[in-house]
């Protein structure tokens, strides 16, 4: 009888001891202590906002706009568009061109839509055979 309160209270101590120390918290102790300070990352610079596809569906409707530019104007040219199927539209002011860049004018455009009205400002590059293409459209 005496053997077996003694094994029961050996039993309980021990489970006592391993309680105190799992319930210590040493597993998150040792997790903040370990982690490294010193690393040092690279950083990713931001991305600039990407047109949204919406407007995507607008710029060969701004493009077509331009083929009424005479290739020799020398002058601002203030253009207007309209893209019946998403029922934006706005007007187009295209620079006359420079002669670092013969081919391309700056150009820029508003966008009224249901959205609201936005300015953009690019650059559109006429191709050899002369059709044009946006170089590059950002909002303002």
């Amino acid at each position: 009888m005496i053997g077996a309160l003694a094994k029961m209270g050996m039993l309980t101590m021990l489970a006592f001891t391993l309680a105190a120390c799992v319930g210590a918290g040493r597993g998150l102790e040792t997790t903040a202590r370990s982690i490294d300070r010193e690393l040092t990352t690279a950083t990713i610079a931001p991305q600039k906002p990407t047109l949204p596809e919406i407007m995507l569906e607008d710029i060969p409707f701004m493009l077509s706009a331009l083929t009424n530019v005479p290739e020799e104007a020398d002058s601002t040219q203030s253009l207007r568009w309209e893209n019946v199927e998403t029922g934006a539209r706005g007007v187009l002011t295209a620079s006359a061109t420079t002669a670092d860049t013969p081919s391309c004018r700056a150009v820029t455009t508003t966008r009224e839509s249901f959205e609201g009205i936005n300015l953009y400002q690019g650059e559109a590059c006429r191709l050899p055979s002369g059709s044009w293409f946006m170089k590059h459209l950002e909002k303002l």
